[in-house]
């Protein structure tokens, strides 16, 4: 702020000083004596140089033709001319060109000017003559016109000072302290910003950026409690799975030990790993509802690698028959027409193949499973249909978000996760799945993009 003051006052001190001598120099050139000298002139040029010539021969033949300076010279007489036509002119001397040697033109254009007079030369080129006006400088027209300009000046300074000061204290120092609080907020630093300033806009900047404050420390620290509420109850259930876990270990040993020989005993045994597989799948449910936020998956670390699609269809038959080996479902699956390279990451495929495979056999009426392939474009499909209910149509288009069960799941187990979880791997190999209704149950379609 300082430094600024201190450019504008050197800046005005600097425009009087340039002023001044503007002023000074255009004295001369004022209208006034313009009219006057070119009056003269050419009252000289017309009338006066004859009259001139006259006075300079007499001048002459009285001093026998020797053409020394005050042959050469000659100071016109003003009395003829009123005070309106010379103004401040003070007097008028004319040098004859012809006449004149080197010492009279070094006297004529270099003598020495009287304290507040001016010189001015004009050339009279028919006569051959150079003529010199002394003006008489008023020195209270320059002063009072340089007095004008300077108070103007000042002015315009002054007006321009208020405004920057006027800026600074209601706009850039406002604008400086809230800039700094986007990068505090960025680093977690809350803290109430305390803005002076009068205009409206910059208060409703201000004011803003207040409540963004204050939503942000309440989000975080609404985050922070609900984050160590999850780890709470996730180490929780991890705790309280272990104790049931470790029970089915124990019995499970004793079992394969034979330390149980006895009917009842065994059956007894069993039961109870029974009770304790049911009471880890409570937990187990309780654990995945409170880790939905971990669950979103909104990035999967998938390899894009090269995969042929004979290997492909080799590992879902694989998966299709252990799930159906023990199963009264008859498959019919084809082979691939063309053993393309596929887009695919073979440590997702076995997780994608047997979430679709188990929903197509626990949703459908366990009769049928076709398997069929054919390509679009660039990219290879792979369709799994079985037989059974089919999806309604307002819900097909959201069986693949996360926690979402239709209507006719509603007395099968499961968390609504599998076809959600395998749109996510889908999406992250750059290819896609769809359901579609058939005439005899549901089409699960994979769509993989071919390398």
């Amino acid at each position: 702020m300082k430094k600024i003051t201190i450019i504008i006052l050197i800046l005005w001190i600097f425009t009087l000083s340039f002023t001044y001598l503007i002023v000074k120099n255009q004295g001369l050139q004022s209208h006034e004596y313009l009219v006057n000298i070119n009056r003269i002139q050419s009252w000289l040029k017309n009338n006066g140089i004859n009259e001139l010539k006259k006075e300079l021969e007499i001048e002459n033949d009285l001093q026998g033709n020797n053409k020394d300076s005050s042959a050469a010279v000659i100071e016109l007489d003003l009395s003829d001319f009123n005070p309106d036509e010379l103004g401040n002119i003070a007097a008028v001397k004319i040098l004859n060109l012809k006449n004149m040697n080197q010492n009279t033109a070094e006297v004529f254009l270099t003598a020495f000017e009287p304290v507040n007079y001016r010189y001015l030369y004009r050339y009279l080129a028919a006569a051959e003559y150079l003529v010199r006006y002394q003006i008489k400088l008023s020195e209270h027209f320059l002063y009072r016109n340089f007095v004008y300009l300077a108070l103007l000046l000042t002015l315009i300074f002054i007006f321009f000072l208020s405004l920057y000061y006027k800026t600074e204290r209601e706009i850039l120092t406002p604008l400086k302290n809230a800039s700094e609080l986007p990068q505090k907020l960025a680093l977690g630093q809350f803290k109430s910003i305390k803005i002076k300033t009068k205009n409206k806009y910059l208060k409703k900047l201000c004011w803003g950026l207040d409540m963004l404050q204050e939503k942000l420390k309440v989000e975080k620290e609404k985050n922070y409690q609900l984050e160590k509420d999850h780890k709470t109850m996730v180490a929780g259930l991890s705790h309280d799975i272990r104790t049931p876990l470790n029970t089915i270990k124990n019995y499970a040993i004793a079992l394969e030990e034979k330390v149980y020989t006895k009917p009842e005993e065994i059956k007894r045994a069993l039961k109870i790993i029974i009770s304790r597989t049911d009471e880890i799948e409570k937990l187990s449910r309780k654990l995945i509802k409170s880790s939905e936020k971990d669950l979103e998956l909104d990035s999967l670390d998938s390899e894009n690698n090269e995969l042929y699609l004979n290997e492909i269809h080799s590992r879902l038959i694989n998966i299709i028959s252990e799930k159906t080996e023990r199963l009264p479902i008859k498959l019919e699956a084809e082979k691939p027409h063309d053993n393309l390279l596929l887009q695919a990451d073979i440590n997702l495929l076995d997780q994608l193949f047997n979430n679709i495979v188990d929903n197509a056999i626990k949703y459908g009426d366990l009769k049928k499973l076709n398997l069929n392939y054919r390509s679009e474009d660039y990219y290879q499909l792979i369709e799994l249909k079985n037989t059974g209910p089919q999806i309604p149509a307002k819900e097909l288009k959201h069986i693949f978000n996360s926690y979402y069960r239709g209507s006719n799941a509603q007395d099968e187990e499961g968390f609504g996760l599998g076809l959600y979880i395998s749109k996510k791997i889908m999406t992250s190999l750059a290819g896609d799945i769809y359901a579609q209704n058939t005439d005899q149950g549901v089409k699960i379609v994979l769509v993989f993009k071919m390398a």
